[in-house]
């Protein structure tokens, strides 16, 4: 399953690239968050891989914002591969949820 989203986040590239890039702030936004391994390649370039464990139950539009594209693609399988068949929008919801919540985050910090 592949999809995208976008959301505009009121703060400098740079600053949005530095409170994204701790794996400490995590935690900050994305409730639920158990751990997160780094597994392999340079962490925050193309082609880095990390773990991310969960508790289930554009560019700059100017010097002062930054619109963050997000792609993402989730192999599934077991009870997650039916649910990723019946129910796909839930997992756009909660991709969105955690975007809004780091956006809100991240202003604030």
């Amino acid at each position: 399953m592949k999809y995208s989203l976008q959301i505009d986040i009121a703060l400098p590239r740079a600053r949005v690239i530095e409170l994204f890039d701790n794996p400490d702030n995590m935690s900050c936004w994305q409730p639920g968050l158990v751990s997160y391994e780094h597994l392999s390649g340079d962490p925050g370039q193309v082609d880095a891989k990390a773990k991310l464990v969960y508790k289930m139950g554009k560019r700059d539009i100017d010097e002062n914002n930054t619109r963050w594209d997000f792609f993402t693609e989730f192999k599934l399988s077991g009870f997650l591969k039916i649910m990723g068949w019946i129910m796909p929008w839930g997992f756009k919801k909660q991709s969105f949820k955690f975007m809004k919540l780091f956006k809100e985050f991240a202003e604030k910090a």
